[in-house]
């Protein structure tokens, strides 16, 4: 069975079911990043030595799309010290530094002009929980990797939350399917891919000009691949974290290539500043590990009281550790940690508010599951 999950992009909460979904074209306008697991942990490489993955993950089931981006850059680019920003994309920017904000009209379809440094520093971003501010290690600049100055990265540190997928795990989610080995394209079996704008027809993709612009995210309901992602052939090239001769590799081809470029066996590479109108983006995450929790110990002492908001407000505002278990952090349960889990932790304390939302009192797993995650509770733990 086929897991999916959604994180919104305004709490970006993840709503966990069963089935092969779609987030469809309204959802993802709103800023909606959906998920499917990738599972069958230690399949075998295809035949030019890619698609092994060691361990179950998850990957969006779309391509990052102007909407999401848009919801980013209003969150950590009022400055935009690094360049988050490309006038070419279909995002407007209005305001004076500062005070810069941002608008689409074309929410659904994948953003472009995005380079492999934009792409990561998303990355950090979702890690984080999605917090509001200036482009630091708090927002963007650490996480899941860590960037040193405008075009300078680590490599993916354990426990990343969200990431830039891997060569290996993009092939895997684009043409894995299971004991039937791998396909030549990400699509249903026993089709071959068809350049013609969005419809009913299985196998249909946005290539070879067919449209002669990027289409809306999912818009081909009838050509998902194995595990249930969308446009992983053609619509947009979309970085990896893979480094391939001192460049980033890029896989999936465009709108305006031809099926060749679509298929297992085509990859190439760029620079990771490169920015261009047919080069966007997908997110992978990590699955989660339920860790049993108290929501609202922000610095795991086992009480609640002056030292949590204290610390909260530490890691928001002066650049402080983030807290070992960001889903503690979000004291209000809304998916993200931001100035409003603070004030609902001094409300708790001095306002009479009776309890935060489970769970509360006593350890247990979170209810309403998200990217937050929870790395280790120590107060908990068996």
């Amino acid at each position: 069975m086929r897991h999916v999950s959604a994180i919104c992009g305004g709490g970006m909460r993840a709503a966990l079911g069963a089935a092969a979904g779609i987030a469809f074209a309204a959802a993802v306008a709103a800023g909606e990043i959906g998920f499917v697991d990738v599972g069958d942990a230690g399949n075998p490489a295809d035949a030019l030595g890619c698609g092994a993955v060691a361990y179950e993950y998850r990957i969006g089931i779309h391509e990052v799309t102007n909407a999401q981006y848009t919801a980013f850059l209003n969150a950590v680019a009022a400055d935009d010290t690094y360049e988050l920003y490309n006038p070419g994309m279909r995002i407007a920017r209005a305001g004076q530094p500062g005070a810069y904000a941002y608008a689409t009209a074309e929410g659904a379809k994948p953003v472009t002009f995005v380079s492999w440094f934009d792409s990561i520093r998303f990355a950090n971003w979702l890690h984080h929980g999605m917090p509001a501010g200036g482009q630091d290690a708090t927002t963007t600049e650490d996480g899941a990797y860590a960037l040193l100055g405008a075009a300078e990265a680590g490599p993916r540190k354990a426990g990343a939350r969200a990431y830039l997928p891997s060569e290996d795990e993009w092939c895997k989610a684009a043409y894995f399917r299971g004991a039937e080995g791998y396909a030549e394209y990400p699509l249903p079996p026993g089709v071959v891919p068809l350049a013609a704008p969005p419809g009913a027809l299985a196998g249909s993709a946005n290539f070879d000009r067919a449209v002669a612009d990027v289409t809306a995210a999912g818009a081909y309901t009838e050509s998902a691949s194995y595990y249930g992602t969308f446009d992983q052939a053609g619509n947009v090239w979309e970085w990896v974290e893979t480094e391939i001769d001192g460049e980033r590799g890029i896989r999936g081809g465009s709108w305006d290539d031809y099926a060749l470029l679509l298929g297992a066996g085509y990859r190439d590479s760029d620079r990771p500043a490169a920015e261009y109108e047919v080069l966007g983006f997908r997110i992978a995450a990590s699955v989660a590990v339920e860790v049993f929790f108290r929501r609202g110990d922000v610095n795991q002492d086992g009480t609640i009281d002056i030292a949590d908001p204290i610390s909260m407000l530490g890691y928001l505002f002066a650049q402080a550790a983030p807290p070992r278990c960001l889903s503690s952090a979000d004291a209000n349960d809304d998916g993200k940690t931001d100035i409003a889990d603070a004030i609902a932790l001094l409300s708790h304390l001095f306002g009479g508010v009776a309890a935060l939302p489970p769970p509360f009192g006593a350890c247990g797993a979170d209810p309403t599951p998200d990217v937050l995650g929870c790395m280790e509770f120590t107060p908990c733990a068996q």
